[in-house]
């Protein structure tokens, strides 16, 4: 579904992509993986504190 939207956002900008490059975009399967944010400090280290 992706690569649909992409090849047809860029195949329609010509004037601007005269190249016809499109990008590979990222990965979607990375998407599903874990973000680590429980791992994140919930309080402000001291020296953000400043």
């Amino acid at each position: 579904y992706l690569d649909t939207i992409r090849q047809d956002y860029y195949g329609n900008l010509f004037p601007l992509n005269p190249g016809g490059i499109i990008s590979l975009g990222p990965d979607p399967t990375e998407w599903h993986q874990s973000h680590l944010r429980e791992s994140v400090a919930k309080q402000p280290s001291q020296s953000a504190l400043g």
